[in-house]
């Protein structure tokens, strides 16, 4: 999806870090990957109800597999900073985790919503050496379909009840 948008194709963020997260308020990147979902032919997890999302990574040509997608069924707003959830994560080489991340308050630094906050999937992760710490190889699945299930399977635990709660 991220390498449909104008911003990925013209090189316009193809630098070494980058964050897009779903609940950035009036974020210039978000409406063109939504869009790129809506022209999709495919189902996508993205597109389900309250979920959160996120592609986080390194842009710069040659680290496709430093590229991610977080992905929670959470909608993050509701769950509040600095509370672990899980995650399922697909790496940009095709690999499917399912995780847990803690997840983690950014402010808004431009016009029109400077200032305001929102929760992102995870807390700040800057360095591909972060990336990694949430691709353990016991949580690694061949399939988005199985990785799908272990999330379902990870998100029923008893730790996660209170997130769950706080969105139903």
């Amino acid at each position: 999806m991220l390498y449909k948008t104008d911003f990925w194709k013209n090189g316009e963020v193809k630098k070494y870090n980058f964050e897009f997260d779903s609940r950035c308020p009036d974020s210039i990147y978000i409406p063109q990957i939504k869009k790129a979902l809506e022209e999709s032919t495919s189902n996508s997890l993205l597109q389900q109800k309250d979920c959160t999302w996120a592609f986080l990574g390194d842009g710069r040509d040659g680290y496709t597999a430093d590229r991610y997608l977080f992905w929670t069924s959470l909608d993050t707003n509701k769950v509040g900073a600095g509370k672990q959830i899980p995650v399922l994560i697909q790496t940009g080489d095709g690999k499917y985790y399912v995780s847990e991340t803690t997840t983690g308050e950014r402010t808004k630094k431009s016009e029109p919503h400077k200032g305001e906050t929102y929760i992102a999937v995870s807390e700040q992760i800057t360095s591909r050496i972060e990336y990694k710490k949430f691709l353990k190889a016991e949580a690694k699945y061949s399939t988005l379909e199985e990785a799908y299930d272990a999330y379902i399977e990870a998100l029923a635990k008893d730790e996660y009840k209170g997130v769950r709660e706080k969105c139903s």
